[in-house]
């Protein structure tokens, strides 16, 4: 569609294929039945703008996407356009209705042969949208690239090499690639590992060597108790550093070494455990450890 901007007949519509009727009747269509020979892509767009803007693909336009599937059309492309078009999918708020519709259309196969959507990867993206939209009400600095969590639920049930194989056929870059393997990898024996913790140190141990990403991917297949935990993690924890550092160690009379690293993971632990609030509070507990004698110069 355009608008023709000259002439008498300016501001005129110009819509030669029906544009606008398909707006009014929300209806997403090809124009011509050669549309996904000349670029499969148009295939995964169709789907992705049907489903955030409430449209319908046409019983027409279906057909000719089944048809590029029976005929293989898809297996052209390279792993990153695929990738490309996935990711913009999963970074949509409603990644699950996406991945189903591809699902249904016989898409998935194109990315591995055996991705299916099956009710425990449906519940998993559902709880995983909860947890986004919460944590968006956490005005967090750190936001998560979401579209690598639902990566991590979409592809959690294949085998670790085929996974690797996958991200590497789409093309990823070496972090996006090792986020998504190890959250897939360590999920279980963490999930198991925090069922068994209740000091909050030994949960801020556990959880921060993870990226933000991974730590939503654990949240989302984790019991509800657990869920607390990790929510308390992310509210609390997550960026929660000590207000002294060395300046004020030096101050206190000790000597800059290895001691110091020592000392601050101490006032950590306490700040975590709720033992200090403040840097007054901070100061008065190293003096305590000084004393104490619990660590010495």
């Amino acid at each position: 569609m355009a608008i023709k901007i000259t002439g008498k007949d300016a501001y005129t519509l110009i819509d030669y294929y029906g544009g606008l009727r398909d707006l009014k009747e929300k209806s997403i269509r090809v124009i011509h039945n050669l549309s996904f020979v000349e670029d499969p892509t148009r295939a995964f767009r169709a789907i992705r703008f049907e489903q955030r803007y409430g449209f319908k693909i046409t019983p027409e336009t279906e057909k000719l996407i089944r048809l590029a599937v029976r005929n293989r059309i898809f297996e052209r492309l390279s792993g990153k356009r695929v990738f490309n078009e996935l990711k913009h999918m999963l970074d949509e708020k409603n990644a699950l209705q996406m991945v189903k519709r591809m699902d249904k259309l016989g898409l998935l196969q194109f990315i591995h042969p055996d991705l299916k959507i099956t009710p425990d990867i449906e519940e998993l993206f559902s709880k995983a949208l909860e947890i986004f939209n919460w944590y968006e009400l956490l005005f967090k600095r750190k936001q998560p690239e979401t579209w690598m969590t639902n990566m991590m639920i979409l592809l959690h049930k294949l085998k670790e090499n085929e996974v690797k194989e996958l991200l590497h056929w789409f093309g990823m870059s070496k972090k996006e690639k090792e986020t998504i393997v190890t959250g897939i990898k360590e999920v279980d024996r963490t999930v198991h590992t925090l069922s068994r913790l209740q000091d909050p140190v030994e949960i801020f141990r556990l959880l921060s060597g993870f990226p933000l990403e991974s730590v939503l991917f654990f949240m989302a297949k984790a019991r509800e108790e657990d869920q607390q935990k990790i929510g308390r993690y992310l509210m609390e924890w997550m960026d929660i550093k000590t207000e002294i550092g060395g300046k004020e160690l030096i101050e206190l009379g000790l000597t800059p070494g290895p001691l110091f690293g020592k000392i601050l993971n101490k006032v950590l632990e306490a700040k975590i455990r709720g033992e200090v609030r403040d840097r007054e509070d901070e100061l008065k507990f190293v003096e305590s450890l000084l004393k104490s004698g619990l660590i010495r110069q």
